[in-house]
């Protein structure tokens, strides 16, 4: 909405003017809004984020096990 283009088309009196500032004030609330939306649906809720913890947690602690074995297994070698 707010591109700047080629020039081809533009609002040439002074009511046009101000009504294409209004639309592209318009878009970039538009645009805002469905982003901020979008952001709003995609983060977790309070049971969500302790159970991303959780499962984050047990991950890391296999992980590290995993790792120590390695790393004991190279040392007695």
């Amino acid at each position: 909405m707010t591109t700047v283009g080629f020039g081809d088309i533009y609002p040439k009196s002074n009511f046009g003017r101000i009504v294409g500032v209004m639309v592209c004030f318009w878009g970039v609330f538009i645009v805002s809004f469905f982003v901020v939306n979008l952001n709003t649906m995609l983060q977790f809720n309070a049971n969500e984020e302790k159970s991303f913890n959780l499962l984050l947690r047990l991950y890391y602690k296999e992980q590290l096990k995993r790792d120590a074995g390695l790393v004991l297994g190279s040392a007695f070698k």
